[in-house]
């Protein structure tokens, strides 16, 4: 389970990066290629020495190299220059998502589960108290001998949907 400061800076992350849906933009022709939300773009790539490419990010509307934003790892300063991160919410949106990803998919999975082990205790509960297993009744026998559920049957004391909803069995 995420804690509320682990949740705070996945939120924090998403809230910092570009806003909208992010999309890759290619044109072969052009020889482009580039990350944009449809209004801006959010990461480019530029030459980088003879041999390579360095991303590129937008810092007040002009697109910065990645090398310009690099700043060394807190608690690495002496490896500066060779061990360093990229100090924009984007780039570290982009770094961060697959682990972000897999932690809330880790919590989605957690909270299905929990449904469904909810829903099967449900399953077997009192239809009108909710706390007594009934096994395959709907109402337990407490409640039954209260007798003060007339949307249940009197014969097998199961739910009957169409009188519990006000409505005549005949009519629906």
């Amino acid at each position: 389970m995420l804690t509320t400061e682990q949740i705070a800076a996945i939120r924090e992350r998403c809230d910092a990066a570009t806003p909208g849906r992010w999309f890759w933009y290619v044109n072969t022709r052009l020889k482009e290629i580039h990350l944009e939300n449809g209004r801006y773009v959010v990461m480019g790539v530029d030459r980088y020495g003879m041999d390579s490419a360095a991303p590129t990010f937008r810092v007040n509307g002009i697109m910065k190299r990645a090398d310009a934003l690099a700043e060394s790892i807190p608690g690495k300063e002496h490896h500066v220059g060779f061990d360093d991160y990229i100090n924009h919410p984007d780039a570290i949106f982009i770094e961060n998502a697959r682990a972000d990803m897999m932690t809330l998919f880790d919590i989605l999975d957690a909270a299905n589960a929990r449904v469904e082990a909810l829903e099967r205790a449900l399953s077997t509960s009192c239809y009108a108290c909710l706390s007594h297993n009934t096994q395959d009744d709907w109402i337990c026998e407490t409640c039954r001998d209260a007798g003060e559920y007339p949307h249940l049957r009197k014969t097998n004391w199961r739910f009957d949907a169409a009188r519990f909803a006000g409505k005549d069995a005949a009519n629906a």
